[in-house]
């Protein structure tokens, strides 16, 4: 099977890039992106321009009303404040900024330097992060980083692999990746922000994955032995929303 090209169409509607996805399929069909907004078309290699500018003008409407709803979502998400006083959004629930104690033993993000200590109501800081992407990101994953490592002292033993080494980054549309070859997850630096049960779940599931390539039974059976509602916890981790959260 050839692999299809991918083509955009920057003013098929309203200036809204298309990208048009050719592979063997006896109709076309339109998808938006719930977290990023892209608009995608599926379509035969026959296919001419004319009859995909034709198609996706006769969906303008449902593409408006998809995108609409996207943005209402990135708008209405949680947002943070990290000054103190002010209010994050960790681990599923809004924490608030607080001055670090004196004397308080508490855990270091090695790039900003910053002492930080997570609490079920609040975020202690020994300082603010200035307002900008690069601090606040290191914070949320020195503060990931230490939940994910409590969590392989856990599941390592039990899943029967140890990982040499795990990554921390933003990702638009996946919660994790791996390398089995090297023993390597990756984690979407927004996992900082979903309850912790979810977290789990994702690293589970990559750890599952050094084992079981693929989706087949072989992973489900391990996944029902290690996690029996992981079914639900997928679920809830699907819903778009979560990848707005700031």
């Amino acid at each position: 099977m050839r692999r299809g090209k991918v083509y955009a169409y920057p003013e098929l509607i309203d200036g809204q890039i298309i990208i048009v996805k050719r592979r063997p399929t006896t109709r076309m069909t339109l998808r938006v992106n719930d977290l990023t907004g892209e608009v995608t078309l599926n379509t035969d290699y026959d296919t001419s321009t004319e009859e995909i500018y034709d198609f996706v003008q006769s969906r303008r409407q449902w593409i408006r009303a998809a995108l609409a709803r996207t943005e209402k979502r990135r708008r209405e998400a949680p947002q943070s404040d990290w000054r103190f006083g002010g209010w994050v959004y960790i681990f599923g629930s809004h924490k608030q900024v607080k001055p670090l104690p004196e004397g308080i033993n508490a855990n270091t993000d090695p790039l900003t330097a910053i002492r930080w200590l997570l609490t079920a109501d609040a975020l202690y800081l020994s300082s603010v992060p200035a307002s900008v992407p690069d601090e606040v990101s290191s914070v949320r994953r020195a503060i990931l980083a230490d939940y994910v490592s409590s969590l392989l002292r856990i599941w390592e033993p039990i899943v029967g692999l140890e990982v040499d080494r795990i990554t921390y980054k933003q990702m638009r549309t996946r919660w994790g990746s791996c390398r089995s070859d090297l023993r390597k997850i990756n984690l979407n630096l927004q996992l900082s922000k979903v309850p912790e049960e979810l977290v789990e779940y994702i690293l589970v599931h990559e750890l599952t994955h050094l084992w079981e390539h693929g989706h087949g039974r072989s992973f489900y059976r391990r996944m029902d032995g290690y996690l029996p509602n992981w079914r639900q916890l997928r679920d809830q981790i699907m819903q778009p929303h979560w990848m707005h959260i700031t």
